[in-house]
């Protein structure tokens, strides 16, 4: 149909016509979806060309076909291109606020990955936190978008080796993702998942232990058995380190039933949990 749609524009219309710019830009979309990386490029930038000569270089629908181009550059694995047209696009937003405050910090959002991508963490984490504070400024506290923001910031300050500053971002971002959504979305599950590795790495395993449960709790409600069972092992290290030894008995038990059900016998994976099984009842009972 988006196929027909541009032959026929390409047919009817002047050269110069914004009804071609945008479906070139629809068929570009459509083919990005669809893996068709090359082509949703050649296409974006084709419309672009079309639209800058038919409005204002600043025009708010500029930043439109700005944004959607960046995002091409982008998955065809030309980040730079997609950072400078995404900067750009920024730049013409802005001039266009309040009315532009959504598609901003969508905009912010991505040049804040972008950047990310590239290793400018310095840049990531300014644009991200531009980002944040535009959102706050709209937005519900327990927005979705404010919740992936804080992901992201996170992120980036984990890659800066800022452990304190991410876990404190995970955290607020945990906060307002369960707040806003069911305790098994896999946004909530990432976040747990992660602050338990966090703060098990830091040794501070009561405080990774209780992560491990409220992950067990949401687990347990989904068909993510492997992960389960992962946890369960990971309950059993913190309560291994913590000296609940009872505790730690009942986790790796339960990871070495969910593996057995999972992996074939003598499965490696299965290994793992029984070896510390058998480590535990040496401690318990000795030889």
């Amino acid at each position: 149909f988006l196929e027909a749609s541009l032959l026929l524009c390409k047919e009817h219309l002047p050269e110069e016509h914004l009804d071609l710019a945008e479906a070139g830009r629809k068929l570009s979309e459509c083919c990005e979806r669809l893996g068709d990386h090359r082509r949703a490029l050649q296409l974006c930038q084709e419309a672009l060309a079309i639209a800058s000569r038919c409005l204002p270089g600043n025009h708010p629908n500029i930043a439109v076909y700005m944004s959607q181009l960046a995002s091409c550059y982008r998955s065809t694995g030309e980040v730079d291109k997609a950072i400078n047209i995404m900067q750009q696009c920024v730049g013409i937003q802005k001039q266009h606020l309040p009315t532009s405050r959504k598609a901003l910090c969508t905009s912010l959002s991505n040049l804040g990955l972008y950047y990310s991508e590239k290793g400018r963490l310095h840049e990531a984490i300014g644009t991200l936190e531009e980002c944040l504070v535009a959102q706050r400024s709209f937005l519900p506290q327990n927005h979705p978008d404010i919740g992936s923001t804080l992901w992201n910031l996170g992120l980036a300050y984990q890659r800066k080796k800022n452990v304190a500053k991410a876990t404190e971002l995970f955290q607020e971002c945990l906060s307002v993702r369960e707040n806003s959504l069911p305790a098994t979305h896999p946004d909530v599950i990432d976040v747990l998942r992660t602050l338990a590795r966090i703060e098990y790495n830091q040794e501070k395993y009561f405080e990774s232990l209780q992560m491990c449960r409220r992950l067990h709790d949401s687990l347990t409600q989904t068909s993510q058995t492997e992960d389960l069972a992962r946890v369960c092992h990971n309950m059993g290290m913190c309560c291994l380190e913590l000296g609940q030894l009872d505790a730690a008995e009942e986790a790796f038990t339960e990871s070495v039933r969910i593996k057995s059900a999972l992996y074939p016998q003598g499965d490696t994976r299965i290994a793992t949990s029984e070896r510390m099984l058998h480590q535990l009842w040496q401690l318990k009972f000795g030889n």
